[in-house]
This record gives structure tokens, C-alpha cells and sequence, in this order.
């Protein structure tokens, strides 16, 4: 579990967010269209969607950049 302390739960507040498994058909396929992704609080345990974010990594002199979706 890696935790991301820039993502509030919207219930709580907290920023003590983990990025949450993809339980069903609905959340495999339609979710990644809109670019989005669960969560869940680890101090509510409320299960939430919120977006995707995109960073990119320079992997130093020579190398290309990719693109990484945010581990939370």
C-alpha cells in the first residue's frame, strides 16, 4: 500500500488515502474511459472515485521520458 499525501477523502479529510483494488465490470472498464480510479480512507475506510493524475519521470541523460499514472 503506498499512500499519497496530496489526496483528501472527501468524507473525512484525511490524508491518509491508498489507492483501492477494481471490484466489478463497471469499474474495469467504464472508470479508466473517464480517467478515473478508486480510493479508499484508511481512517474511515470510506471507498471513493477521483482522477487520475499523470506525472512524468526523467530517467536521466540519454533516456526518454514516460509518463506515470500517480501511485497513491
Amino acid at each position: 500500500m503506498i499512500r499519497n499525501r496530496t489526496r483528501r477523502c472527501p468524507y473525512c479529510g484525511s490524508h491518509n488515502v491508498v489507492r483501492s483494488s477494481r471490484y466489478d465490470i463497471f469499474e474495469k472498464m467504464v472508470l479508466p474511459i473517464f480517467l478515473l480510479r478508486p480510493f479508499r480512507c484508511l481512517k474511515c475506510e470510506e471507498r471513493h472515485y477521483d482522477f487520475v493524475s499523470s506525472r512524468r519521470m526523467k530517467l536521466g541523460p540519454g533516456k526518454e521520458e514516460i509518463s506515470n499514472t500517480s501511485r497513491v
